[in-house]
Protein backbone atom coordinates (compact mmCIF):
# COMPACT_ATOMS: atom_id res chain seq x y z
CA UNK A 1 0.00 0.00 0.00
CA UNK A 2 2.48 2.57 0.65
CA UNK A 3 4.20 1.71 -2.38
CA UNK A 4 1.20 2.45 -4.32
CA UNK A 5 0.15 5.46 -1.97
CA UNK A 6 4.11 6.64 -3.56
CA UNK A 7 3.42 6.30 -6.68
CA UNK A 8 0.18 8.03 -7.03
CA UNK A 9 1.26 10.98 -4.84
CA UNK A 10 4.62 11.18 -7.50
CA UNK A 11 1.78 11.82 -10.49
CA UNK A 12 1.46 15.29 -9.04
CA UNK A 13 -1.88 15.81 -10.27
CA UNK A 14 -4.43 17.92 -8.14
CA UNK A 15 -5.30 14.80 -5.60
CA UNK A 16 -8.70 14.63 -2.71
CA UNK A 17 -8.21 12.19 0.08
CA UNK A 18 -11.20 10.33 1.39
CA UNK A 19 -10.98 9.29 4.28
CA UNK A 20 -13.76 7.35 6.74
CA UNK A 21 -13.96 9.56 9.68
CA UNK A 22 -17.09 8.12 11.39
CA UNK A 23 -19.08 4.65 11.31
CA UNK A 24 -22.17 3.36 13.10
CA UNK A 25 -23.88 0.42 12.98
CA UNK A 26 -23.03 -2.29 9.75
CA UNK A 27 -20.28 -0.97 7.04
CA UNK A 28 -18.01 -1.77 3.89
CA UNK A 29 -14.78 -0.36 5.76
CA UNK A 30 -13.57 1.26 9.35
CA UNK A 31 -12.91 4.57 10.56
CA UNK A 32 -9.47 5.34 9.17
CA UNK A 33 -9.79 3.61 5.93
CA UNK A 34 -8.69 6.08 3.10
CA UNK A 35 -8.39 6.37 -0.57
CA UNK A 36 -6.93 8.88 -2.95
CA UNK A 37 -9.08 10.34 -5.73
CA UNK A 38 -7.65 12.32 -8.72
CA UNK A 39 -8.86 13.33 -12.63
CA UNK A 40 -8.08 10.14 -13.91
CA UNK A 41 -7.34 7.56 -11.26
CA UNK A 42 -7.54 5.97 -7.49
CA UNK A 43 -5.84 4.13 -5.00
CA UNK A 44 -7.45 2.36 -2.07
CA UNK A 45 -10.91 1.66 -1.46
CA UNK A 46 -13.77 3.04 0.96
CA UNK A 47 -15.99 0.02 0.40
CA UNK A 48 -17.11 -0.05 -3.00
CA UNK A 49 -20.86 -0.06 -4.91
CA UNK A 50 -22.38 3.14 -5.12
CA UNK A 51 -20.90 4.71 -1.72
CA UNK A 52 -17.48 4.97 -3.37
CA UNK A 53 -18.79 5.87 -6.57
CA UNK A 54 -20.82 8.64 -4.97
CA UNK A 55 -17.55 9.88 -3.39
CA UNK A 56 -15.39 9.56 -5.99
CA UNK A 57 -17.47 11.63 -7.47
CA UNK A 58 -17.60 14.57 -5.72
CA UNK A 59 -14.37 14.32 -4.42
CA UNK A 60 -13.60 15.09 -8.98
CA UNK A 61 -16.08 17.97 -8.17
CA UNK A 62 -13.78 19.42 -5.61
CA UNK A 63 -10.48 19.15 -7.92
CA UNK A 64 -12.11 21.45 -10.41
CA UNK A 65 -13.02 23.50 -7.65
CA UNK A 66 -10.20 25.81 -7.02
CA UNK A 67 -11.91 26.91 -3.57
CA UNK A 68 -11.68 23.51 -2.14
CA UNK A 69 -9.70 22.87 1.01
CA UNK A 70 -11.80 20.62 2.82
CA UNK A 71 -15.20 19.18 3.37
CA UNK A 72 -17.21 16.15 5.00
CA UNK A 73 -20.65 14.11 3.92
CA UNK A 74 -22.52 11.89 5.58
CA UNK A 75 -23.95 8.84 4.06
CA UNK A 76 -26.74 6.48 5.15
CA UNK A 77 -25.79 2.80 3.55
CA UNK A 78 -29.15 2.20 2.19
CA UNK A 79 -31.90 1.69 -0.52
CA UNK A 80 -31.01 4.95 -1.97
CA UNK A 81 -27.59 4.16 -2.33
CA UNK A 82 -28.52 0.50 -3.56
CA UNK A 83 -26.57 -0.86 -0.89
CA UNK A 84 -28.03 -2.91 1.65
CA UNK A 85 -25.44 -2.91 5.18
CA UNK A 86 -27.86 -0.47 6.87
CA UNK A 87 -25.15 1.31 8.79
CA UNK A 88 -24.08 5.11 8.32
CA UNK A 89 -20.92 6.55 7.55
CA UNK A 90 -19.29 10.35 7.76
CA UNK A 91 -16.62 10.88 4.91
CA UNK A 92 -13.85 13.82 5.37
CA UNK A 93 -12.81 15.11 1.65
CA UNK A 94 -9.29 16.74 1.90
CA UNK A 95 -7.31 18.24 -1.23
CA UNK A 96 -3.75 16.93 -1.38
CA UNK A 97 -1.00 19.47 -0.83
CA UNK A 98 2.69 19.03 -0.10
CA UNK A 99 2.12 18.67 3.53
CA UNK A 100 -0.71 16.38 3.44
CA UNK A 101 1.60 14.34 1.24
CA UNK A 102 4.31 14.07 3.83
CA UNK A 103 1.74 13.30 6.76
CA UNK A 104 0.53 10.28 4.38
CA UNK A 105 3.59 8.61 4.23
CA UNK A 106 4.52 8.91 7.63
CA UNK A 107 1.69 7.81 8.40
CA UNK A 108 1.32 4.68 6.20
CA UNK A 109 5.20 3.85 7.28
CA UNK A 110 4.07 3.98 10.51
CA UNK A 111 1.06 1.46 9.55
CA UNK A 112 3.10 -0.96 7.88
CA UNK A 113 5.79 -1.26 10.81
CA UNK A 114 2.79 -2.13 12.82
CA UNK A 115 1.45 -4.75 10.77
CA UNK A 116 1.64 -8.83 11.68
CA UNK A 117 5.10 -9.77 10.12
CA UNK A 118 5.38 -12.71 7.10
CA UNK A 119 9.43 -13.23 6.29
CA UNK A 120 9.83 -15.53 3.35
CA UNK A 121 12.97 -17.37 2.82
CA UNK A 122 13.46 -18.10 -0.65
CA UNK A 123 12.86 -16.43 -3.79
CA UNK A 124 12.23 -19.40 -5.97
CA UNK A 125 8.82 -19.97 -7.96
CA UNK A 126 6.63 -20.56 -4.74
CA UNK A 127 8.60 -17.91 -2.86
CA UNK A 128 7.73 -15.30 -5.68
CA UNK A 129 4.46 -16.54 -5.93
CA UNK A 130 3.39 -15.67 -2.91
CA UNK A 131 4.96 -12.60 -2.15
CA UNK A 132 3.14 -10.98 -4.93
CA UNK A 133 -0.06 -12.34 -3.82
CA UNK A 134 0.61 -11.30 -0.69
CA UNK A 135 0.79 -7.31 -1.90
CA UNK A 136 -2.44 -6.33 -1.44
CA UNK A 137 -3.02 -7.98 1.96
CA UNK A 138 -2.17 -5.62 5.23
CA UNK A 139 1.00 -7.28 6.34
CA UNK A 140 4.14 -6.51 6.79
CA UNK A 141 6.04 -8.53 4.36
CA UNK A 142 9.98 -9.53 3.38
CA UNK A 143 11.45 -11.89 1.12
CA UNK A 144 15.14 -13.53 1.62
CA UNK A 145 17.32 -15.51 -0.18
CA UNK A 146 20.99 -16.80 0.68
CA UNK A 147 22.09 -17.48 -3.27
CA UNK A 148 24.01 -14.23 -5.13
CA UNK A 149 21.81 -12.55 -7.44
CA UNK A 150 24.89 -13.41 -10.30
CA UNK A 151 24.28 -17.12 -9.36
CA UNK A 152 21.44 -17.67 -10.65
CA UNK A 153 19.77 -17.77 -14.02
CA UNK A 154 15.95 -15.60 -12.93
CA UNK A 155 15.95 -12.57 -11.22
CA UNK A 156 15.14 -12.05 -7.80
CA UNK A 157 12.22 -9.89 -6.65
CA UNK A 158 12.21 -6.08 -5.90
CA UNK A 159 13.07 -6.02 -2.37
CA UNK A 160 14.34 -9.14 -1.72
CA UNK A 161 17.44 -9.33 0.34
CA UNK A 162 20.08 -11.50 0.48
CA UNK A 163 22.04 -12.85 2.89
CA UNK A 164 24.83 -15.72 3.59
CA UNK A 165 23.03 -16.36 7.19
CA UNK A 166 19.53 -15.89 6.74
CA UNK A 167 19.10 -18.10 10.38
CA UNK A 168 19.87 -14.48 11.66
CA UNK A 169 16.72 -13.23 9.94
CA UNK A 170 14.80 -15.28 11.81
CA UNK A 171 16.65 -14.87 15.59
CA UNK A 172 15.67 -11.23 14.47
CA UNK A 173 12.27 -10.72 13.57
CA UNK A 174 9.55 -9.74 16.13
CA UNK A 175 7.60 -12.00 18.16
CA UNK A 176 4.36 -13.37 16.15
CA UNK A 177 5.80 -13.36 13.20
CA UNK A 178 4.65 -15.81 10.33
CA UNK A 179 8.10 -17.81 8.70
CA UNK A 180 7.47 -19.44 5.61
CA UNK A 181 10.50 -21.41 4.50
CA UNK A 182 10.92 -22.64 1.30
CA UNK A 183 14.74 -22.30 -0.26
CA UNK A 184 16.34 -24.50 -2.56
CA UNK A 185 18.39 -26.46 0.04
CA UNK A 186 16.57 -28.88 2.76
CA UNK A 187 19.52 -28.93 5.43
CA UNK A 188 18.85 -24.90 5.32
CA UNK A 189 15.44 -25.63 5.57
CA UNK A 190 15.90 -27.36 8.57
CA UNK A 191 18.16 -25.05 10.55
CA UNK A 192 15.50 -22.20 9.55
CA UNK A 193 12.61 -24.26 11.13
CA UNK A 194 14.69 -24.93 13.93
CA UNK A 195 15.39 -21.67 14.64
CA UNK A 196 11.90 -20.90 14.24
CA UNK A 197 10.59 -23.31 16.84
CA UNK A 198 13.06 -22.39 19.72
CA UNK A 199 11.86 -18.97 19.70
CA UNK A 200 8.58 -20.14 21.45
CA UNK A 201 6.71 -17.32 20.16
CA UNK A 202 6.13 -17.30 15.77
CA UNK A 203 2.46 -17.39 14.91
CA UNK A 204 3.33 -19.68 11.93
CA UNK A 205 6.01 -22.16 10.86
CA UNK A 206 6.04 -23.68 8.03
CA UNK A 207 7.70 -25.61 5.28
CA UNK A 208 7.87 -26.56 1.76
CA UNK A 209 8.15 -30.46 1.11
CA UNK A 210 7.03 -34.25 1.55
CA UNK A 211 5.58 -36.29 3.77
CA UNK A 212 9.07 -38.01 3.63
CA UNK A 213 10.95 -35.04 4.20
CA UNK A 214 8.49 -34.18 7.15
CA UNK A 215 9.58 -37.77 9.11
CA UNK A 216 13.49 -36.63 8.72
CA UNK A 217 12.70 -33.43 9.90
CA UNK A 218 10.95 -34.72 12.96
CA UNK A 219 13.71 -37.31 13.44
CA UNK A 220 16.51 -34.00 13.40
CA UNK A 221 14.63 -32.28 15.45
CA UNK A 222 14.47 -35.20 18.24
CA UNK A 223 18.07 -35.67 17.89
CA UNK A 224 18.49 -31.71 18.31
CA UNK A 225 16.25 -31.74 21.33
CA UNK A 226 13.77 -28.85 19.68
CA UNK A 227 9.95 -28.69 20.98
CA UNK A 228 7.11 -27.87 18.77
CA UNK A 229 7.18 -29.70 16.11
CA UNK A 230 3.74 -30.36 16.23
CA UNK A 231 3.46 -26.57 15.23
CA UNK A 232 4.59 -26.57 12.31
CA UNK A 233 2.85 -27.11 9.17
CA UNK A 234 4.24 -29.03 6.31
CA UNK A 235 3.74 -30.10 3.71
CA UNK A 236 2.49 -26.36 3.20
CA UNK A 237 -1.18 -25.84 2.59
CA UNK A 238 -1.97 -29.61 3.09
CA UNK A 239 -4.23 -28.30 6.32
CA UNK A 240 -6.37 -27.14 3.94
CA UNK A 241 -6.25 -29.32 0.82
CA UNK A 242 -8.29 -31.99 1.72
CA UNK A 243 -8.29 -33.34 -1.20
CA UNK A 244 -5.15 -36.29 -1.88
CA UNK A 245 -3.52 -34.90 -5.20
CA UNK A 246 -4.35 -31.05 -5.09
CA UNK A 247 -2.90 -28.91 -7.64
CA UNK A 248 0.79 -27.68 -7.02
CA UNK A 249 1.20 -25.16 -9.20
CA UNK A 250 3.70 -22.32 -7.18
CA UNK A 251 0.12 -19.96 -7.55
CA UNK A 252 -2.44 -22.72 -5.95
CA UNK A 253 0.31 -23.24 -2.97
CA UNK A 254 0.81 -19.90 -2.57
CA UNK A 255 -2.96 -19.42 -2.04
CA UNK A 256 -3.11 -21.91 0.11
CA UNK A 257 -0.10 -20.84 2.37
CA UNK A 258 -1.89 -17.14 2.61
CA UNK A 259 -5.02 -18.76 4.15
CA UNK A 260 -3.14 -20.69 6.68
CA UNK A 261 -1.02 -17.94 7.79
CA UNK A 262 -4.48 -15.45 7.98
CA UNK A 263 -5.98 -18.09 10.19
CA UNK A 264 -2.79 -18.70 12.45
CA UNK A 265 -2.67 -15.05 13.09
CA UNK A 266 -6.49 -14.79 14.04
CA UNK A 267 -5.73 -17.78 16.31
CA UNK A 268 -2.64 -16.25 17.64
CA UNK A 269 -4.33 -13.23 18.62
CA UNK A 270 -7.48 -14.52 19.97
CA UNK A 271 -5.00 -16.63 22.20
CA UNK A 272 -3.32 -13.41 23.22
CA UNK A 273 -6.79 -11.83 24.14
CA UNK A 274 -7.71 -14.60 25.96
CA UNK A 275 -4.49 -14.52 27.86
CA UNK A 276 -4.85 -10.88 28.90
CA UNK A 277 -8.49 -11.39 29.65
CA UNK A 278 -7.64 -14.29 31.92
CA UNK A 279 -5.49 -11.93 33.93
CA UNK A 280 -8.42 -10.33 35.33
CA UNK A 281 -10.79 -13.13 36.10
Amino acid sequence: MIADIKDFLDLEKEAVLIRVTKKEGSAPRDYGTLMLVNSSGSVGTIGGGFLEYTAVESARNFINDPEFSGSSRHYTLGPVLGQCCGGKVELSFKKVTPRLKKKLLREEILKNESLDQVLIFGAGHVGQSLFQQLKPIPLNVSIIDSRPPETLDFDLPQGCKTTAFPEAEVRNARPNTAFVILTHDHGLDFILVKEALIRKDAAYVGMIGSQTKKKVLKSWLEREDVAGYEQLYTPLGASLATVKDFNKEPSVIASLIIVEILVAFQINKTSIIEKIVGIYI
